[in-house]
């Protein structure tokens, strides 16, 4: 939810105009850009996340030395699922950079459920398994539409991951979308 639009924003963008009009040292500046970022991505603000991240790039860098930018990776998380009574024990998780074509695979679970930590892109994401040789599950628009029948559309959601990020939900289970 935006910050004009009633969410608990701290306030973030008067007290940073009130910095601005005493001159305040950059540090001063560097520190609230820094909690508002932290406070917009813990609230998915993403348009909030992305001003402060910028802002952040530019008055943290004029109050420090030089340095060569760290990128945080961000994490895609989800929950396999299988057409049957069961989930397969080779089915992994894949996720293609769609702008390097570059594909990851992971097998590592927590029950039913995966992590994988990238860096920052755009990403599809599918499940396979060699139960189903030549299928891919795919994290679809039919997926948070909630797979019933009206939901037609088997288009590979493109998950745009942010440094730092924690995408949550991200369930490859539209077992007909990449048949």
């Amino acid at each position: 939810m935006a910050a004009g639009c009633g969410s608990p924003d701290k306030g973030y963008d008067e007290r940073f105009a009130m910095l601005e009009d005493a001159d305040a040292s950059n540090a001063d500046k560097c520190a609230l850009v820094t909690d508002a970022a932290e406070w917009a991505l813990d609230n998915r603000d993403r348009e909030a996340f992305r001003k402060w991240t910028r802002l952040k790039e530019q008055t943290c860098a004029a109050s420090s030395a030089p340095e060569k930018p760290v990128v945080e990776k961000g994490v895609i998380e989800g929950a396999y699922s299988y057409p049957s009574d069961y989930i397969p024990e080779d089915i992994e998780a894949c996720v293609s950079n769609v702008d390097t074509n570059e594909t990851i695979c992971d097998s590592e679970r927590e029950g039913n459920n995966f992590s994988i930590e990238l860096p920052p892109g755009r990403y599809q994401l599918w499940s396979q398994t060699a139960d189903m040789q030549g299928y891919r599950s795919y994290y679809s628009k039919a997926v948070p539409c909630g797979l019933g029948v009206e939901c037609s559309d088997h288009t590979p959601i493109v998950i745009e991951l942010e440094s730092g990020e924690r995408y949550r939900n991200a369930d490859p289970a539209d077992w007909y979308a990449g048949g």
